[in-house]
């Protein structure tokens, strides 16, 4: 994308080039936040009791898009991974050189200032030129070196606070391999009380375990330490030869769209459609609202600005009526130039950020359910709740969910965190039928999956295995009922996964 708006920009900028005054190609002038959100994982920490033990997944962060590209400027080289030979000489005069920088800077300042002003979720691309390492999108910005430092310094600064570090981007064209990012992280250090900090001193979580039930409590040891989560769609294949470093970069990258519009009217009108597509995913949902400039419309503006855009755009993201439901499909919110305090843009987006978070799972108190074990008795017409083991992302599968995707209806049990919506057993023989909150039975269709049905005669019998820790299995026949990828209750394999059971 990057390259085409270069090849394009430089022929539309020598037609029309001398008609725009140079002072709009060199100022970028914004509105800087006066708000601090150095906090805002904390005091939704301190405000919430449920929220320490809710999965990383599902918090809500503000993104902030190429976040190391506040350096680029009219004097910055083209990336490598973005070359554009034919160029020649045009690359070499300011003007055009200066149109260009302004459509690949996203932010006006540094990490540091970014993560003040509540910046948790951290989009990167990473290029290396000579042997060091740089920030890039489109033209190479400032030292990686420098932006880890901020990191580190906040992380120690911050206990409660973690980050997801996103390495959306690698350009090896010097042939740097993974494993050369992965030990060059390492070695970049914050000394703090005689002790040198790298970035992976910050991932406190087991990487070996399921991320889907990594908690806020785990990355943060209870709230206690400044943590990171390291995820990259470019490194999920790589082999990263050193295996103490080989796990931090095996995480799910984040779940993004790019739009690809100029206009926000545009690219809002499509996000509903994304929230329905993602909001079942266990990964880092990620809802892109940056606008892009094609290469008519730079031309059109030569003045203007990806950073002016965000400044016009943002605000009118976060003041969308299905702002708070985009949240709870894709928590993550990721823009261009996030401290713009235009429109009150970021007070308003982090105002909303905490406030989903203070609520995030508050609907597990509303009623007080007892564990029922291999000593209690199921009863006829009990209605019954399903946990998962470790009770991290509340109960699930009780709703029965036909979902419109695209052209297609898929129709699925999914993860469901309303305790309101019960199972109601009814004595089958030696096992029970189950009831659904819509008032159908549970079925089984030829594949196996979970599906319902009007007849209760219809209706498939189960039966429940105890274990001695007082998890349960349920089976039809020689199938049992397991939880898939995407939290899909079916009954499709010969294994299952373990539940707490409430009633």
């Amino acid at each position: 994308m990057v390259k085409n708006i270069i090849k394009k920009t430089a022929v539309f900028s020598l037609i029309g080039l001398m008609l725009v005054f140079i002072g709009g190609w060199l100022g970028i002038f914004t509105d800087y936040a006066t708000n601090d959100y150095s906090d805002i994982m904390k005091r939704a920490n301190k405000g919430n009791p449920n929220f320490g033990n809710s999965s990383a997944y599902d918090i809500a962060m503000l993104g902030t898009h190429d976040a190391m590209s506040d350096k680029i400027n009219a004097n910055s080289e083209i990336d490598y991974g973005d070359d554009v030979p034919d160029l020649g000489v045009l690359l070499k005069l300011g003007f055009v050189r200066s149109i260009i920088a302004n459509y690949c800077r996203t932010q006006s300042v540094g990490l540091a200032k970014q993560l003040q002003a509540g910046a948790r979720y951290i989009d990167l691309r990473i290029t290396c030129r000579n042997g060091i390492f740089y920030g890039t999108h489109g033209l190479v910005g400032g030292k990686f070196e420098g932006y880890l430092k901020e990191l580190i310094t906040f992380l120690l600064d911050h206990p409660g606070e973690f980050v997801v570090f996103n390495i959306a981007q690698y350009n090896r064209n010097e042939g740097n391999t993974a494993t050369e990012l992965a030990e060059y992280m390492k070695k970049i250090t914050v000394n703090r009380d005689d002790k040198d900090y790298s970035i992976y001193d910050f991932i406190n979580y087991d990487t070996s375990r399921n991320f889907s039930l990594v908690t806020y409590n785990d990355i943060t040891e209870n709230g206690t330490k400044g943590g990171v989560v390291i995820v990259s769609r470019c490194f999920t294949n790589a082999n990263v030869d050193n295996v103490f470093l080989r796990d931090f970069f095996k995480r799910k990258a984040s779940y993004a769209t790019w739009y690809n519009k100029s206009s926000s009217k545009e690219l809002l009108s499509m996000v509903d459609a994304q929230a329905q597509k993602y909001k079942d995913v266990r990964a880092f949902r990620c809802n892109g609202l940056q606008t892009t400039q094609d290469a008519t419309s730079i031309a059109t503006h030569l003045s203007g600005s990806l950073i002016k855009n965000a400044e016009s755009e943002n605000v009118g993201a976060v003041n969308h009526s299905h702002f708070d439901y985009w949240l709870s499909c894709m928590p993550i919110v990721c823009f261009d130039e996030v401290i713009s305090t235009k429109g009150d843009f970021n007070k308003k987006v982090n105002d909303k950020i905490l406030n989903y978070n203070l609520n995030l799972n508050k609907g597990l108190e509303k009623t007080k359910y007892n564990k029922i074990t291999s000593e209690s008795e199921l009863k006829d017409g009990m209605k019954i709740i399903l946990k998962e083991e470790n009770g991290v992302n509340g109960y699930i599968g009780n709703k029965f969910d036909a979902t419109q995707v695209g052209k297609y209806v898929v129709s699925q049990f999914v993860a469901n965190d309303n305790p309101d919506d019960m199972w109601i057993l009814k004595k089958s023989g030696d096992g029970w039928k189950i009831k659904m909150p819509n008032g159908k039975w549970l079925d089984r269709n030829a594949f196996g999956y979970l599906v319902d049905t009007k007849k209760e005669k219809s209706g498939v019998t189960f039966k429940f295995d105890f274990t001695d820790s007082g998890t349960a299995k349920i089976h039809y026949d020689k199938y049992y009922m397991y939880i898939s990828s995407r939290k899909v209750l079916d009954l499709s394999k010969k294994y299952s996964s373990e539940f707490e059971i409430y009633a």
